[in-house]
């Protein structure tokens, strides 16, 4: 019983560490045929999910050198908080930086500009803590 007693203990301070709103994490993956597509114009995407918290300031960062980015961001209502095309003239790749508004589950939509295009791509979420 002691045993099973210590390791609920473990399980619970372990969730308890992935309580805060601290990200730092990529996401690598390939826009193809078969992914989802964007109802608006039919190009590919793909969805990846992150936790932060209320006040946090975020900053996501999308790469590719196979198309032009495309960003998108959900709040945990699901409603689109942020959307980005181009980093600066010259520049495809697609930034978001914001505080978030509540806390939650985001969804980051990683997206192609232009429909049918396909390719590798990157995306960085980092969620921290103002003025850390």
């Amino acid at each position: 019983m002691r045993r099973i007693t210590t390791i609920l203990g473990a399980l619970a301070a372990l969730a308890l560490v992935g309580c805060g709103g601290e990200v730092d994490e990529t996401f690598t993956g390939t826009l193809e045929s078969g992914d989802d597509l964007v109802p608006e114009d039919n190009s590919f995407v793909d969805h990846h999910t992150f936790d932060t918290e209320e006040g946090y300031q975020i900053t996501i960062d999308m790469t590719s050198t196979d198309f032009d980015t495309y960003l998108l961001l959900q709040d945990p209502t699901g409603a689109t908080i942020a959307q980005n095309d181009d980093v600066a003239d010259g520049n495809t790749n697609s930034s978001i930086t914001l505080t978030a508004p509540s806390s939650g589950t985001y969804i980051v939509s990683a997206n192609s500009k232009t429909s049918g295009l396909t390719g590798a791509y990157s995306v960085h979420v980092v969620a921290s803590k103002p003025g850390e």
